[in-house]
C-alpha cells in the first residue's frame, strides 16, 4: 500500500483499472493483433523450411531461422532504443508496422514460389531488426497512456493477453497451415501489421522526437553512438538498474539453456521423445495463464522490488529440481510453476524500469536490458548442450538453475531498495499532480498528463534578486510559483503595469507555446520556491488536445496585452524555434 489516498492508502490495482484509459486500449489492441500474426507466420515459416528437406536439413534451417531472430537483438538492440527516443514514437510505431507488413508480404511471395530459404531467413532477420526499435518504443509509450498507479495493471494485462496468445497461437497456426498454403498464412500476418498500424495511429502523442534545437541553449544534439552509450551510463550509475539488468540477464540465460535441456529431459527422462518439449512448454504456458488473474495486483504492489527478486528465483529454481525428476506429472508441475513465476517476473521488471527512468532515455535503457537478455539467452543456448555432453544432463540442469537462483538472490537487496525509492517517488508524484490539478491552468489536463509534468519537474529554492527568466532568451522550462514573490519587467515600448507573481501563478508558457523568445524578465524579489517543469514535456502534454491548452490562453492574452499588444490576438501554438 502507498500513501496519498483517502485514509493514507492506495489499494493495489487489478486489470479493470487499466481498461479505463482509452488511448492505452488502442495500443493494447495493436499489440494483440500483431502478436497473433507473428505466431501464425512462425508456424507457416517452419512448415516451408522443413517441407521438402531432409530431417537433418530441415532442423538446421529452423535453427538458422531462430538465430536470425536473435542475433539482431544482440547487435542492434542498444541502438534501437536510441531511435525510439530520437523519433516521434507514434509515427515510428506506425512506420515500423507498415515496414514489417511489407517484409511479410515479400516472405509470402518467396514461399508461394518455393523460393530461396536463405532469402526467407534474411527476411526473418529484417523483421527482427525492426523489432529492436519497435519494442523499446512500445515500452516507452505505456507511461504516456496510463496513470502511475495503473502502470503495473496495464503491463499485467498486456503480458497476460500475450501469454494467452502464446498458448493458443501455435495451435491455431498449425490448424491454418493444415488447410491452406503457408504463403497465405504469412500473408495474413502481413495484414495484421496493417491493422496494427491503423490502431496505433489513434493513440496520440507518446513522446520521442527530440528536436535538434535545445531549449535555452545552442548545444548540438548528441550523435547516435553517444546517445546509445548514455543508455548504458544511466544503468551503470544506478545500483537498482544494474540489479534489474543482472536479473534479466540470468533469467534469460536460464531460459536459453532450458530450451535445449528440456528437449533432453523430454526424450531421455520422461520418454516423450524430443517433440515432448512442446508439452513442457505448453505446461509453462498454462502456468502463465493460471497466474495471469493475479498479476495486476502483484504488479501494483508497493513491494515490487521483492516481487521481482522472488519471481526471478522462482523462475530459475525449477531447473534445479528438474535434475531429480523422472516422473512426468512432477515435470509438468515444475513447468507450471516456472511459467507462473515467469509472467510475474516479466511484469515486475518492466514496471520497475518504467518507473525508474525518465521518459527521454527510457527507450535506450530498455534496449540495454534487452541486449543483455539476448546475450544471456544466446550464451545459455550455446553452453547447455556442451554441459550436457560433458557433465551429464542432471548436473547441467542443476548448474544452470543454481546459477540463476544465486544471481537472483544477489540482486534482491538492490531491487528492494529500488522498489522502496520508487514507491516514495510515486507518492510524491501523486501529491504533486493533485496540487497541479487544483490550479486553473491545468484544469484541462487529465491525470496522465499531470503525472507526466510531475515526473519531469524539479523543485527549486531561489534567492532574492535571482533572474529566473531573461527577456529575449530562448524558452526552456515552465515555472509554477510555490511560495514567494517575483517581479515581471520588460523593455517593450508602451508596456503597461505588470502585477507581481505569487503562489500558484504560472509563467514561462508564452515562449514555450508560441515558440518565441522570452517576452519579459522575471526576477525574485524575495526568497521563492518554484516548480520547474521540463519545457518539452509541457509542450507535448499541452498540445496533445485542445482542451489542455485552452486554460493557458486567457493568461497569455492578458500578459501579452500589457507587454506586446500586437501579439495578443494570435495565440495559436507554433513550433519551437530552431
Amino acid at each position: 500500500m502507498t500513501s496519498g489516498a483517502a485514509g493514507g492508502q492506495v489499494p493495489a490495482r487489478g486489470f479493470r483499472s487499466a481498461w479505463r484509459h482509452r488511448r492505452w486500449r488502442w495500443l493494447l489492441a495493436s499489440v494483440v493483433v500483431s502478436l497473433a500474426g507473428d505466431l501464425l507466420y512462425w508456424v507457416a515459416l517452419i512448415a516451408f523450411l522443413v517441407d521438402g528437406a531432409g530431417a537433418g536439413e530441415g532442423a538446421s534451417w529452423v535453427a538458422v531461422a531462430l538465430l536470425a531472430r536473435l542475433v539482431p537483438s544482440v547487435l542492434l538492440g542498444p541502438f534501437g532504443g536510441t531511435v525510439a527516443d530520437r523519433m516521434d514514437r507514434r509515427r515510428l510505431l506506425v512506420g515500423l508496422d507498415l515496414a514489417r507488413a511489407a517484409v511479410f508480404l515479400a516472405m509470402a511471395a518467396v514461399i508461394a514460389v518455393d523460393g530461396s530459404r536463405i532469402l526467407a531467413v534474411g527476411l526473418v532477420a529484417l523483421s527482427a531488426a525492426a523489432s529492436t526499435v519497435y519494442r523499446p518504443a512500445l515500452v516507452a509509450a505505456a507511461p504516456f497512456l496510463v496513470t502511475e498507479d495503473d502502470l503495473g495493471a496495464a503491463n499485467a494485462a498486456q503480458a497476460s493477453l500475450a501469454q494467452l496468445s502464446l498458448f493458443v497461437g501455435p495451435a491455431l497456426g498449425a490448424a491454418l497451415v493444415a488447410v491452406m498454403d503457408p504463403a497465405i498464412v504469412v500473408g495474413i500476418d502481413a495484414a495484421t501489421f496493417v491493422v496494427s498500424a491503423l490502431l496505433v495511429s489513434r493513440i496520440g502523442d507518446v513522446g520521442g522526437g527530440r528536436r535538434s534545437w535545445a531549449f535555452g541553449g545552442s548545444e548540438a544534439p548528441a550523435g547516435v553512438l553517444r546517445e546509445t552509450v548514455e543508455g548504458f551510463t544511466v544503468v551503470a550509475r544506478d545500483r537498482g538498474l544494474v540489479a534489474l539488468v543482472g536479473l534479466a540477464t540470468v533469467v534469460l540465460f536460464a531460459f536459453g539453456a532450458q530450451q535445449v535441456l528440456y528437449v533432453l529431459v523430454a526424450r531421455d527422462r520422461l520418454g516423450l521423445g524430443a517433440e515432448g518439449i512442446g508439452v513442457l512448454m505448453a505446461a509453462a504456458g498454462l502456468g502463465g495463464i493460471l497466474a495471469a488473474p493475479f498479476t495486476g495486483r502483484l504488479a501494483s504492489s508497493p513491494r515490487l522490488g521483492w516481487v521481482a527478486g522472488a519471481s526471478g528465483i522462482a523462475t530459475t529454481a525449477p531447473l534445479v529440481l528438474m535434475a531429480f525428476v523422472e516422473v512426468r506429472s512432477a515435470a509438468y508441475a515444475l513447468a507450471v510453476v516456472e511459467g507462473a513465476a515467469a509472467i510475474v517476473y516479466e511484469i515486475a521488471l518492466l514496471t520497475l524500469l518504467q518507473r525508474a527512468v525518465t521518459e527521454d532515455v527510457m527507450g535506450r535503457v530498455f534496449s540495454v536490458q534487452e541486449a543483455f537478455e539476448a546475450i544471456g539467452e544466446t550464451v545459455g543456448s550455446v553452453l547447455a548442450p556442451v554441459l550436457a555432453a560433458t557433465v551429464g544432463l542432471g548436473v547441467a540442469l542443476g548448474a544452470v538453475g543454481a546459477t540463476g537462483v544465486l544471481v537472483s538472490l544477489l540482486t534482491v537487496p538492490a531491487l528492494v531498495v529500488l522498489g522502496v525509492r520508487l514507491e516514495a517517488r510515486r507518492a510524491e508524484l501523486r501529491g504533486m499532480s493533485d496540487w497541479l490539478g487544483r490550479l486553473g491552468e491545468f484544469d484541462g489536463m487529465d491525470l496522465v498528463g499531470r503525472e507526466r509534468l510531475a515526473r519531469s519537474a524539479t523543485e527549486l529554492d531561489v534567492a532574492a534578486g535571482t533572474v529566473v527568466l531573461a527577456e529575449g532568451a530562448l524558452p526552456d522550462h515552465l515555472y509554477v510559483v510555490r511560495s514567494g514573490r517575483l517581479r515581471v519587467t520588460t523593455a517593450a515600448a508602451g508596456a503597461g503595469p505588470i502585477p507581481d507573481l505569487g503562489p500558484d501563478d504560472v509563467f514561462g508558457e508564452i515562449g514555450l507555446l508560441r515558440g518565441m523568445p522570452r517576452t519579459a524578465t522575471v526576477t525574485a524579489v524575495e526568497p521563492c520556491g518554484l516548480l520547474r517543469i521540463d519545457g518539452r514535456v509541457f509542450r507535448s502534454v499541452a498540445l496533445g488536445e485542445a482542451t489542455r491548452i485552452d486554460p493557458f490562453t486567457g493568461g497569455m492574452r492578458a500578459r501579452l496585452g500589457r507587454t506586446h499588444p500586437h501579439l495578443a490576438d494570435d495565440l495559436a501554438p507554433t513550433e519551437a524555434p530552431r
